[in-house]
């Protein structure tokens, strides 16, 4: 088991339909321990999510992993993050805030830098949750987390892109283009063809304010 959860975890990034296709076999053919299984479940979601799959599938194995990782164990907060996205699926928008909150808060208090792709990642599903709900303001402060951690090209334009559709929901079209064009430059940086041509897109509908161009407040 732990071969394979091994060479499942070092395919994710790359090639993570294989990584999936390793860990959905692996389910059916070995018995686990509790402690394999709370792994297990930690990359089936983070394969099941990569490769844009329901994690309905997950949800159980989350359930298990959450019972196994300690309070502040990073672990937990990756189980937080994916358990926080099934809620999301399901639409239950507010536990799913409540769950990426609770994770959000572990790796605040964790300095390992290990833990800064799930505190990018915790803060990116908040920030979407919160301009869902509604929460213009904590979306705005969460969009400008993210992007202060970003160190990555495109981690900086996919918050910047935040931060211009949270200008869009608050009926503010210049500033939302403004942080567009802002994001679309660091896709340019970053050669993501398929970043670059979404930004483009957003940047070709962007409807003008007149009075933002006139200086009316």
């Amino acid at each position: 088991v732990e071969a394979v959860l091994r060479q499942a975890d070092a395919l994710m990034e790359a090639h993570p339909d294989s990584a999936f296709s390793l860990l959905d076999s692996l389910h059916y053919r070995l018995p686990m321990s509790r402690q394999e299984t709370a792994r297990y479940a930690l990359l089936l979601a983070k394969a099941t999510n990569k490769t844009y799959r329901p994690l309905v599938p997950c949800d159980s194995l989350l359930d298990i992993a959450l019972n196994y990782y300690k309070k502040n164990s990073p672990d937990r907060a990756t189980a937080l993050l994916y358990k926080g996205r099934f809620e999301e699926e399901m639409g239950q928008t507010e536990k799913a805030i409540e769950l990426l909150q609770e994770g959000l808060l572990i790796v605040q208090l964790d300095s390992d830098s290990s833990t800064i792709e799930t505190k990018k990642h915790l803060l990116s599903s908040l920030a979407n949750l919160y301009g869902d709900a509604g929460y213009y303001e904590k979306s705005l402060a969460t969009y400008k987390d993210l992007y202060k951690i970003s160190s990555k090209e495109s981690d900086k334009a996919s918050a910047l892109t935040g931060l211009a559709f949270y200008y869009t929901a608050i009926e503010k079209p210049d500033s939302a283009m403004y942080y567009d064009y802002e994001a679309l430059k660091h896709s340019y940086l970053s050669k993501d063809s398929l970043l670059i041509s979404n930004l483009e897109h957003n940047l070709t509908e962007r409807p003008v304010d007149d009075k933002e161009n006139r200086g009316e407040k």
